[in-house]
């Protein structure tokens, strides 16, 4: 079977990809995944996703499955609170959504069907064919399945990077956050809590109920946390890119949720290597662009860590390597 592209893993990151390599009539196989997207988990997109969202065809729908479209976020600490604003123009103040990271994924799977892309097989019962260091294929069900660009959107399975012998770099400790929802009468403005040993995002999802996202900077062992746990640990492929092949969403870079939405992060990605793929040196620059947002993105995070209310030692001796940091450093 040969086609021009073949997505592994139909998640945010994978979808976006798939949904413009339609877009720009190149065939497409997505090969999804056997986990369902997490159910109640909600995310807050900032309203610079709406164009982001409408390149892909459903910024519309989203706003309608969005519970709430805050103008802003309550950032909290021990000494003070503050709204801050998202902005606005001269059509009012601008709007982030509050939705379902399966009601994203539900409406990005249709969309990619109404494009025209093909839903092949299972990560499960899939390997990347490598031979002497160079892609070949994928085997889906024990069928070849070649392509022009192969583009792994399947998470920490990491499927290209372990076939290749690609290694992560870290810029943090083992961080885990925990995600819960629970009856709460919350504010309806999401609102970011920052406490020594940590932090923890609550929104409103509906009347009585609040979902929390809560972690600890200071141990990994956040026991303290209700909610089931996900690691979050800083970590980006520097060979995210290559003849033939992109790595993207979790699989090519994480950072933990106080950085923004990871959601945004899988949808740009995923567009940004089938916007690069087939231009000269394009995957020289999907690294270096990859590069440049972690590395800068990282070293705002640790500053913020490293400064009051937070306890952390790691963020002052931040760094990127192929060891993760201790949570003490000096």
């Amino acid at each position: 079977m040969q086609t021009d592209v073949i997505v592994l893993g139909d998640g945010i990151a994978g979808l976006s990809s798939a949904v413009l390599a339609r877009q720009r009539g190149l065939g497409t196989v997505v090969v999804a995944s056997s986990r369902p997207p997490r159910q109640g988990f909600y995310v807050v997109l900032h309203p610079g996703a709406e164009p982001v969202l409408d390149m892909l065809g459903i910024a519309e729908q989203v706003a309608k499955r969005s519970v709430s479209r805050p103008s802003g976020y309550w950032r909290q600490d021990p000494d003070s609170r503050e709204l801050v604003a998202y902005g606005s123009d001269e059509n009012g103040p601008w709007q982030g959504y509050v939705v379902q990271e399966r009601d994203l994924a539900d409406l990005l799977t249709i969309r990619a069907k109404q494009a025209g892309v093909t839903f092949e097989g299972s990560l499960d019962d899939t390997r990347v064919n490598v031979r002497q260091s160079v892609l070949r294929g994928v085997e889906v069900g024990g069928e070849l399945v070649r392509s022009g660009l192969l583009i792994d959107a399947s998470g920490g399975r990491s499927l290209v990077s372990r076939a290749l012998g690609l290694r992560f770099l870290y810029g943090s400790p083992p961080l885990i956050a925990r995600y819960v929802n629970h009856r709460s009468n919350v504010d309806a403005i999401p609102a970011f809590k920052a406490v020594p040993d940590g932090w923890n995002w609550s929104m409103r999802i509906r009347s009585g109920w609040a979902s929390k996202v809560s972690m600890s900077i200071t141990t990994n062992k956040s026991r303290a946390y209700p909610g089931r746990g996900y690691d979050v640990s800083w970590r980006y492929l520097p060979k995210c890119a290559g003849a033939g092949y992109a790595v993207v969403g979790d699989a090519a870079l994480r950072l933990d949720p106080g950085s923004g939405s990871g959601m945004l992060r899988a949808m740009i990605t995923g567009i940004k290597a089938v916007t690069t793929a087939y231009h000269s040196d394009g995957w020289r620059h999907y690294r270096q662009w990859i590069s440049n947002w972690v590395r800068a993105d990282g070293r705002k995070l640790a500053d913020i860590y490293g400064a009051r209310p937070f306890r952390a030692d790691w963020p002052k001796q931040h760094s990127w390597s192929e060891r993760r940091l201790p949570f003490y450093c000096s």
